[in-house]
């Protein structure tokens, strides 16, 4: 379903796009193909801003991560995810 829903934003063109609770959708290594396309390519067709919204970003793709603009973090509980952030922003 989520494929879908990126194809189809994709397609779309000039939209905001907003995926939330990423870590329900993709995997800690690479994006999904569709959610791939919007993440990488998403801006030359006018999705922009993309929110990519997770509560755990080390359980997300790192396509994600690595495109962001702007890296927003709240508070992480964890250990492990408090070290994947700090070595995502250094």
């Amino acid at each position: 379903m989520f494929e879908f829903w990126a194809a189809c934003a994709f397609a779309w063109c000039n939209a905001c796009i907003v995926a939330e609770e990423l870590a329900d959708v993709t995997t800690a290594g690479k994006a999904p193909p569709h959610w791939g396309q919007v993440v990488r390519r998403g801006r030359a067709r006018g999705l922009a801003p993309i929110f990519a919204i997770t509560q755990r970003p080390s359980e997300s793709d790192k396509t994600t991560v690595g495109n962001a603009t702007l890296v927003r973090c709240g508070r992480l509980n964890r250990a492990n995810d408090r070290k994947y952030m700090a070595q995502e922003w250094i």
